[in-house]
């Protein structure tokens, strides 16, 4: 049984990385023995220390337009917030006018109905008057 288990765990386990293998070409010189490899170059100090100071300079330089364009843009976000609580003041009193107007609006239509109604009332009044005038003579 505990052969099973353990059978069990070497299935379970993951295989081990095989790593390639380079081969070195070794060359043989004119007496037969082995060359040493050349060693790589080393890199240029002086290039790359020139080129990595016009990359920070170009990289200064975009970091500073950078710069400007979120002052020229944070300059056109303070005047906003003035120009919103500016805009809401004035909203707030359109509207309280506005609800005013309405309200006097009403009272002229009812100012407007009440007149019709008392002219209307006028006309009934004469009219009788001149029935009961009239039947009189």
């Amino acid at each position: 049984m505990a052969d099973a288990a353990q059978d069990t765990k070497k299935q379970e386990t993951k295989p081990r990385r095989e790593y390639e293998k380079t081969e070195v070409k070794l060359e043989k010189g004119p007496d037969g023995k082995y060359i040493k490899p050349k060693e790589p170059e080393k890199p240029d100090e002086k290039a790359y220390e020139i080129e990595k100071a016009a990359f920070d300079k170009k990289l200064e330089a975009l970091r500073e337009k950078v710069r400007k364009l979120s002052d020229t843009i944070n300059k056109a976000q303070d005047g906003k917030e003035d120009y919103e609580a500016k805009k809401k003041t004035l909203q707030d009193d359109f509207e309280t006018a506005k609800g005013k107007f309405d309200e006097l609006r009403n009272k002229q239509f009812e100012l407007i109905n009440q007149i019709k109604a008392q002219n209307q009332q006028a006309k009934e009044n004469k009219r009788n008057f001149l029935l009961l005038f009239c039947w009189r003579f």
